[in-house]
């Protein structure tokens, strides 16, 4: 059986933990206020209310979590 980790543990441990705590932030409301934006277009396209495909509060919500 092969270890495949969590894109999220991915994205967290090679990019946003070597960042200092402003830019850290920095990426964090970007990533936020670009979620939102993205996330009730594809909401408009695919006609449907927080489709279960949409994760991305989820990405920003475990990127806020591990900030602290």
């Amino acid at each position: 059986m092969v270890f495949c980790p969590s894109p999220l543990l991915v994205i967290y441990l090679l990019l946003l933990q070597q960042l200092p705590p402003l830019l850290y932030l920095l990426v964090l409301v970007i990533a936020a206020a670009l979620g939102v934006y993205l996330c009730q277009a594809a909401t408009d396209k695919l006609g449907v209310h927080d489709h279960g495909g949409i994760v991305w509060d989820e990405f920003v919500g475990y990127w806020i979590t591990m900030w602290a």
